[in-house]
């Protein structure tokens, strides 16, 4: 979406963005509505039957720690094990120069995106500070909303020949799983059928405010930096090459209008690099912000 708006297709962006939210609103209804259903099937399925025994499944939860190590230990092994054979197909696509590569390095790099998600659901609901400030705003969920937009902008600028499968990899696999669309869906619903309806419509525009303004800087300010980085380079060039013609002119007139220019050339280098200062600060700050 980035790209559209970047291009200049602004109308074909907020299209696709209105009519994902939609989509994704209403699927979270619709499940809503399906899970009832199943659930008034089988509550009458059991009325019928007169079914009062405990169901088997008691005996299958997880609710201790006797419990919770074999099953911590089996998936490991799978982990591990799914793992492994990511990694042996993503070498042989990698060598090959196949783009399935990305997708292989995508399940490579999905789980640490899980579980920062998890570790960042933990801040949903403390609020700000020791008073608890906006505690009905999930900071969990926002800041892994926000981060992964703003480093799937910055990836995106590095897309060239031989990162392009890195950053797409990247992009749909640990980022993928670092930002949640079916968290920030069932948020907004819970917050729109709450008493306050409009934290939901205020919460859905924070999100999309700092992602798209923050993801546009960061998208935006390695091509500005890149640019005037490329002029400040040709009036360095400019300031040598009139300094080459500076010691052998006799004529006074040439020399004066040399001199002239050298000043000028380098006056201008040196705004531009005052410039490509400011653009450098600005984008480390806005990494500093996405770590944080």
């Amino acid at each position: 979406m980035l790209d559209l708006i970047v291009d200049g297709h602004w109308m074909l962006a907020v299209l696709g963005f209105l009519v994902g939210l939609f989509l994704a609103a209403y699927s979270v209804i619709f499940g809503i509505e399906t899970a009832k259903g199943f659930k008034w099937l089988l509550t009458r399925q059991n009325a019928c039957t007169g079914s009062r025994t405990p169901s088997s499944s008691s005996n299958w939860r997880v609710d201790s720690f006797k419990h919770h190590l074999p099953v911590i230990v089996v998936l490991i092994l799978m982990l591990g094990l799914l793992w492994g054979v990511c990694g042996a197909l993503l070498r042989e696509e990698f060598r090959s120069g196949s783009s399935g590569a990305q997708l292989w390095l995508a399940c490579f790099v999905g789980p640490p995106g899980v579980w920062i998600r998890w570790f960042l659901a933990r801040l949903n609901g403390r609020g700000l500070g020791k008073a608890g400030l906006f505690k009905w705003v999930p900071f969990g969920t926002l800041a892994a909303n926000v981060s992964a937009a703003c480093i799937m902008a910055a990836l995106s600028t590095v897309k060239k020949a031989t990162c392009d499968i890195v950053a797409s990899g990247i992009q749909l696999g640990f980022l993928g799983c670092l930002s949640t669309v079916s968290a920030f869906i069932a948020e907004f619903t819970a917050m729109r059928e709450s008493k306050h309806p409009w934290r939901a419509y205020a919460y859905a525009l924070i999100t999309v405010c700092i992602s798209f303004g923050l993801g546009i800087l960061v998208y935006s300010v390695p091509v500005w930096t890149k640019g005037q980085w490329v002029s400040f380079k040709q009036r360095v060039l400019d300031f040598r090459t009139c300094l080459r013609f500076l010691l052998p002119v006799a004529v006074v007139g040439t020399r004066s209008a040399c001199i002239n220019a050298a000043t000028s050339a380098l006056a201008d280098a040196g705004s531009q690099c005052v410039i490509l200062l400011l653009h450098v600060v600005l984008n480390t700050i806005i990494a500093l912000l996405c770590l944080i």
